[in-house]
């Protein structure tokens, strides 16, 4: 079951939905959103990776980025996670785990009871 979780990057004011998936390693950033923070694919001070995914290999870099989490109770989670950026990748934002998830003390997703009833994203900062 997919699950959405509203993020904000701290130099744009539109929330958007990533996809939680926690078996990428690493959490994919649009290239519409790297583009609107500034962000150069080409870069040579970026660390250059290549992606495995089920659709084909990815080459891109890794970039950090400072990524919010807003919360219905307590605080909302701040992180600066190394993001994935490739002129090829076409799907959705999404948190993975490398330095996201897995710096998280625990996280969990609670879904709704009915359908029309959004689920919720738990967290515990670490």
């Amino acid at each position: 079951m997919p699950a959405a979780v509203p993020c904000r990057f701290d130099d744009l004011a539109e929330e958007m939905d990533a996809l939680l998936d926690t078996g990428s390693q690493y959490c994919l950033m649009r290239l519409d959103v790297a583009r609107e923070l500034g962000l150069d694919t080409a870069s040579e001070d970026d660390d250059r990776v290549t992606v495995k995914h089920g659709a084909g290999l990815y080459h891109g870099v890794l970039v950090r980025r400072r990524v919010r989490i807003p919360a219905l109770l307590g605080e909302e989670l701040v992180a600066e996670p190394p993001w994935f950026v490739t002129e090829d990748w076409d799907g959705p934002m999404v948190l993975g785990m490398t330095g996201f998830l897995a710096a998280l003390r625990a996280f969990g997703c609670m879904p709704g009871v009915d359908a029309d009833e959004e689920g919720l994203f738990c967290f515990l900062q670490a």
